[in-house]
């Protein structure tokens, strides 16, 4: 969402041939950030299963100006 609260869909990926570890999402998500770059991205924000929660903990670590909602 931007300032001006549009909405955009960057990427669309069907992840179900993955096992959904919190490794394989983070470099699903890594791949977003470069491609979008790391300061024109404020949060990730997801469920709360362990695996994504524990994805977005790293992406957090590994950048700290994007929140971890």
């Amino acid at each position: 969402m931007t300032l001006s609260r549009k909405e955009y869909l960057y990427q669309l990926s069907d992840l179900s041939e993955n096992s959904h570890t919190a490794e394989y999402l983070v470099t699903v998500i890594e791949k977003v950030i470069e491609g979008i770059g790391e300061d024109r991205i404020c949060a990730v924000i997801s469920d709360n299963t362990a695996n994504v929660r524990n994805a977005r903990k790293i992406i957090h670590e590994n950048h700290p100006k994007i929140e971890n909602v």
